[in-house]
């Protein structure tokens, strides 16, 4: 059986590239044909690439999944995310609920929910650490696959949580990922 790796965004899809590549299989950002794609969701791509493929990806808590995304983009300055501040976070869901980024891969693919992403096989980001080398190993026939998701230690920097949500912000959060939340419930069970 082949494999395909669909890469979200903030589900430790570089930290398992990585780790795979470590490993000598090379998915995602290492894959020659990944990487010559065009576009800034190269390897962010939600479609099957090889139609005899069985896909397999991470999903992670939406919400949980939205804070790290502004942790990721304050850190770094992209798309005007804001500072690590409660309040640049709230005006940050926001921004993405009033332009609908969530609706579009147009400049930016970080936005788009998860259960757009074509995956046979789903693993919990909330237990990849163990989750991720057993699967590598039994499913993937990857032998002595080491992991651990990458810490990265400027986003780590920025404390926030779920918790700095307002209503408001989680309110318009589970609706722009409604199709993510009952994906993940299913998913855990």
């Amino acid at each position: 059986m082949e494999f395909e790796f669909r890469h979200i965004p903030k589900t430790a899809g570089s930290s398992i590239e990585n780790a795979l590549k470590d490993a000598g299989v090379n998915v995602g950002l290492n894959d020659e044909g990944e990487r010559s794609r065009s576009g800034p969701c190269q390897w962010h791509n939600t479609t099957r690439l090889n139609p005899n493929a069985q896909t397999w990806c991470v999903v992670r808590e939406p919400l949980e999944r939205f804070v790290s995304e502004h942790k990721y983009q304050s850190w770094n300055g992209l798309y005007s995310a804001g500072e690590c501040s409660v309040d640049a976070l709230n005006d940050h869901v926001n921004r993405a609920y009033d332009k609908k980024l969530h609706k579009t891969s147009h400049g930016h693919c970080h936005y788009i929910p998860q259960s757009e992403y074509d995956c046979d096989i789903k693993l919990d980001f909330a237990t990849i650490n163990t989750e991720f080398p057993i699967f590598a190993h039994d499913v993937l026939g990857i032998e002595n696959v080491s992991f651990e998701t990458k810490v990265n230690t400027m986003t780590n920097k920025c404390e926030l949580t779920v918790d700095d949500l307002t209503e408001d912000s989680k309110r318009k959060l589970r609706e722009m990922y409604a199709e993510d939340i009952k994906m993940y419930d299913i998913m855990r069970g």
